[in-house]
């Protein structure tokens, strides 16, 4: 499971519902928006939130939400910005397309054993599938 630590709120993603759902799981915590990545070569999960900070040229002052997809085309499944088409990579960088070399905003989480979790935050909410919002 990854557990998540994001706007005084606990929640736990469990690996399994990751993986049902192709790697890509929007949600919401405390009205803020996540996106909660899995990446099944590397059994690699990372939460971030879908803000990329502006350029140097833009004064770094704007920030815009990417709207990520999955896209399964091609040998590996990838992450995709609906908009811009960017390509972005489990470590939340943008790999190509017009927001290459941006980054997402990451969400304090650690992937662990739910036992291990559970015993720092006990009152940690567990994801169900019933709320998914998957990137499908």
């Amino acid at each position: 499971m990854i557990g998540v630590f994001y706007a005084a709120k606990t929640i736990a993603y469990p690996i399994s519902l990751l993986e049902k759902s192709g790697g890509l799981i929007r949600d919401s915590i405390g009205g803020k928006p996540i996106v909660v990545l899995w990446f099944a070569p590397t059994r690699t999960a990372a939460v971030y939130t879908p803000d990329v900070d502006g350029t140097k040229a833009e004064g770094y002052k704007s920030t815009r939400q990417v709207t990520l997809t999955l896209d399964k085309t091609g040998k590996r499944t990838r992450f995709v910005d609906r908009e811009t088409k960017s390509r972005w990579g489990i470590e939340g960088r943008a790999q190509s397309g017009p927001l290459k070399g941006r980054t997402l905003r990451w969400v304090d989480s650690v992937q662990c054993r739910w036992f291990a979790w559970a015993a720092e935050y006990p009152q940690t909410e567990i994801y169900s599938r019933r709320s998914t919002k998957s990137g499908k």
